[in-house]
């Protein structure tokens, strides 16, 4: 806002006076600029910092913030020293959620991540504060088992509360035509709605507010779709809120709950005012045609080079051409499929996952098709291998 709270410093390289030249550091890079300054201040060697810097590739992955600039300098650091020398209570989260090393930013956003959320989420956020501040092997380890136990709670109530989320979205008669998701159930948990506000969100395709009641208020995480200034949009709203705050992207919000019709229409006239056709139908940015057989570990060692990868700074997504499926393809019940791919008869099998790519199973009962694929290192049984993260499947041309 226009006004700054009345603090003795207020630290936001964003703020219109503020001269640092980087302006995307998340909430604990900016704690740790804040700690390098003291460092300075105090003749502290910057050396001594060092061992900070697990934390702040945890909050730089997590927060999605652009994995640009001095974040992703600070984030290979924090790697490397994740998968060297972790604090202790990070080192018992490894262990629990059984990432192979070295540890890269998958490992973080969807291993580590959810584990010290899931304390928030469903219990007392003091409990991943305890872990994280653990000097002792096994509370460490006991604390890591303890959020494991929520984070698992967590899972089954997300698929509960998602599948309801569908059903209440798709009971709507316009429901196709809108272009907005708010919803609002009493009985969803406070703590998980903000992720089922973004899979309702990837879902559709359209920008989502999931409320549930607490206090006697309806309160809310919303998500965007590529493209849609979410914060605009609710600012169009404000009226409606008690209070609102987030960015382009993510945004909490509360009101009373006498208001939410209000919200729901007017939501919906926003969106339909902001959305734009290229919104609407989502394309995938090819980097590069190329062939599997292109695929070596060179290839690899290069393409290493651009890690650590994030938001502004993504794994290349690369198109192939005519590729085949050997007959061991399968959809798993999670709705992914495992692939089993080649691109001619006579050259190597690759193996690849498709996340909620079961739709497109039938797809691939044809006898040649084009695949959209990111390439990663993953660990089985003991070896580490390259394998294609697939990101779409079409019909070759005939």
């Amino acid at each position: 806002d226009d006004t700054l709270p009345a603090a003795i410093a207020c630290l936001d390289p964003k703020r219109p006076d503020c001269p640092y030249p980087y302006k995307e550091l998340s909430g604990c890079g900016i704690a740790f600029k804040l700690a390098q300054a003291y460092a300075l201040q105090n003749n502290t060697p910057s050396h001594e910092l060092a061992f900070l810097l697990d934390l702040v590739a945890v909050s730089t992955a997590c927060d999605i913030v652009p994995m640009t600039g001095e974040n992703r300098l600070l984030t290979h650091f924090g790697l490397h020293r994740l998968t060297h020398s972790p604090r202790l209570g990070l080192w018992a989260l490894i262990q629990q959620a059984n990432r192979p090393k070295p540890l890269n930013i998958n490992d973080l956003v969807f291993g580590l991540g959810p584990l010290i959320n899931a304390a928030g989420r469903l219990g007392d956020a003091r409990e991943a504060v305890r872990l994280l501040l653990s000097t002792d092997k096994t509370h460490a380890q006991h604390q890591a088992n303890l959020l494991a136990r929520h984070n698992a709670q967590r899972r089954n109530l997300d698929q509960q509360a998602f599948k309801t989320a569908q059903q209440q979205f798709e009971s709507l008669p316009d429901y196709q035509d809108r272009k907005s998701i708010v919803l609002f159930n009493a009985d969803w948990h406070k703590g998980i709605i903000g992720i089922i506000a973004s899979r309702m969100s990837e879902a559709y395709n359209k920008p989502a507010i999931i409320l549930t009641l607490s206090n006697g208020r309806a309160v809310g995480s919303a998500r965007s779709i590529r493209g849609f200034d979410l914060y605009t949009a609710l600012g169009a709203c404000q009226r409606h809120f008690i209070t609102f705050g987030g960015h382009a992207h993510a945004a909490g919000v509360q009101l009373l709950p006498e208001n939410l019709t209000k919200l729901i229409n007017d939501f919906e006239a926003v969106s339909q005012a902001m959305t734009l056709a290229d919104m609407e139908n989502p394309v995938l940015e090819i980097a590069s045609k190329i062939t599997l057989e292109q695929i070596t570990p060179e290839f690899w060692q290069q393409l290493k080079r651009f890690e650590p990868f994030g938001p502004s700074n993504r794994n290349p997504v690369f198109w192939a051409e005519n590729v085949e499926n050997t007959g061991k393809t399968r959809i798993l019940n999670n709705n992914h499929v495992r692939f089993s791919l080649r691109q001619n008869k006579h050259a190597g099998i690759w193996a690849g996952i498709g996340f909620n790519l079961g739709h497109q199973y039938l797809d691939l009962s044809d006898s040649s098709f084009d695949i959209a694929f990111s390439i990663a290192e993953e660990e089985w049984q003991g070896k580490r291998g390259l394998t294609l993260l697939i990101k779409g499947v079409r019909a070759a041309k005939k």
